[in-house]
């Protein structure tokens, strides 16, 4: 297969993936984030409230509003930003692939040989290959859904869209050598990034993970430096910004006192485990898991440190024999890192926290697989059959965001300790007039987490017929102006 038939290939089963992802509707964190944000409604309430957090976000989703979008153009809009991301990691992975064929059995070794493969020659047709599994792994695992289904999930995949394009124009300036790409466009597409969210802050040890990386030596010298010239100021800028900003220093305080920096390792030890586990068990996604806190050195604590560590330690001993399997590695630990490691977050983890680190597996993937699938065209028609698997699963997970009901039940059968999920699952039934089944979750709440104490007063609100939106949905005189906090 070509570039550009395997590209279009990937653009294509991404499409099918996600044709029923504008059906959605706004879910969860959606109604503060986007629907009741002031920044978020207009092109003027956006500039009202400027200079603000994650500016390029909020004007994206002030862009859609002021266009008169409703759901579904919101969710289209998601759903062109991952076809974005694809092709943009199809051509990553690509060069990449290219980069690291010299080390391939049988190709050429000679450095010089690597960035000027021939196209038909048996190097660049796995280039082709490895950078096709690693796009529709990328593009179809349904792990991905909450980045582009989702609503807000957009601040992930958006700033995914700039990251990735800020590293893919670095790659080719480096290896055309064009300045321009590399040293001028490179970095404000990062900048552009890290406005639209702060974990693309690592997008400069990314750049240095790759150099690290590199099996052609000679290339490596100078190339550090430069990047940390160019690109280091922005590790700079960014926590600076954060600190001068009294709404970032407020989240950073709120934060740190959610729990300690110890207790919060320990739990994200457990949370990356858990991560892994969705990228092999596609059927079993929650969007709302609520995991446990690892109060403290339990066995299966100490065994998810353990083997975390251990893949670290492997991760570095291959960099000079197998920098691929370095650059995998390391590239998923990397990118895991601004949202699991030192900062706690009430959700201890999520689903869209996999959207770029997802990257590094499906580039060791493609590793794999490219040689059997250049020599045997059956390995390759195996591979796309499983493909689209992964792409009729996603296409059915796209059906959990329809409706807030269909949403959070999908949250109760998987996550039924849940408290939050049984109270936004009753205040979805009240709003469809089930009033028995929103007191039975109210009261699940209740139930679960006795200090919760929203679920007593919506059970109050609506059994005495004052919920609001209850009576407006439901037939009887009421106002459904504002949804309370849930």
């Amino acid at each position: 297969m070509t570039r550009a038939r395997s590209a279009g290939l990937a653009a294509t089963l991404t499409l099918a993936a996600y044709s029923q992802a504008p059906r959605a509707s706004f879910q969860f964190d959606d109604w503060n984030v986007i629907l009741r944000d002031p920044a978020a409604l207009s092109l003027a309430g956006w500039w009202s409230r400027m200079p603000g957090i994650r500016p390029l976000l909020k004007l994206s989703y002030a862009v859609c509003a002021s266009l008169g979008f409703g759901s579904r153009g919101f969710h289209a809009v998601n759903v062109g930003i991952h076809v974005g991301c694809v092709l943009v990691v199809f051509l990553i992975l690509h060069r990449l692939a290219r980069i690291h064929g010299a080390g391939d059995p049988g190709d050429p070794r000679d450095p010089g040989h690597v960035g000027g493969t021939v196209r038909g020659s048996l190097p660049e047709r796995r280039a082709v290959l490895t950078a096709l599994v690693g796009s529709l792994l990328f593009a179809l695992h349904p792990v991905q859904t909450e980045a582009v289904t989702y609503a807000c999930g957009r601040s992930v995949s958006l700033a995914a869209l700039l990251a990735l394009g800020s590293m893919a124009v670095w790659i080719e300036g480096r290896e055309r050598g064009s300045s321009m790409l590399a040293y001028a466009a490179s970095p404000l597409l990062a900048a552009a990034a890290i406005a639209t969210k702060e974990f693309t802050l690592v997008i400069p040890a990314a750049l240095l993970l790759i150099v690290l990386c590199d099996p052609r030596r000679a290339r490596r010298r100078g190339e550090a430096a430069r990047i940390l010239a160019v690109h280091g100021p922005l590790l700079l800028a960014g926590p600076l910004v954060i600190l001068a900003s009294p709404v970032y220093r407020r989240l950073l305080a709120t934060s740190l006192a959610i729990r300690d920096i110890g207790t919060n390792l320990r739990t994200q030890s457990t949370a990356i485990v858990w991560l892994c586990g969705q990228l092999l068990r596609p059927g079993h996604l929650v969007a709302d898991p609520k995991l446990p806190v690892a109060a403290s050195w339990t066995p299966s604590v100490l065994a998810a440190s353990a083997g975390i560590a251990a893949i670290l330690v492997l991760a570095v001993a291959c960099v000079r024999r197998r920098p691929a399997v370095t650059l995998g590695l390391l590239w998923f630990f990397l990118w895991i890192a601004p949202t699991n490691s030192f900062l706690p977050r009430f959700d201890v983890a999520n689903d869209r926290q996999l959207y770029v680190a997802l990257i590094g597996p499906a580039w060791l993937l493609g590793r794999v697989l490219a040689p059997a699938m250049a020599a045997r065209r059956a390995v390759l028609a195996v591979f796309l059959v499983a493909a689209a698997g992964l792409g009729a699963a996603s296409f059915v997970r796209n059906r959990v965001y329809f409706t807030e009901i269909g949403f959070w039940e999908d949250v109760v059968v998987k996550a039924p300790h849940n408290a939050r999920a049984h109270n936004n699952l009753g205040y979805a039934y009240a709003l469809a007039c089930r009033k028995s089944d929103a007191e039975a979750a109210l009261a699940t709440t209740w139930r679960l987490d006795p200090s919760d104490y929203t679920a007593p007063i919506n059970l109050s609100m609506l059994r005495d017929g004052s919920l609001p939106g209850y009576r407006e949905a439901c037939g009887s005189a009421g106002s459904m102006d504002v949804r309370p906090d849930r």
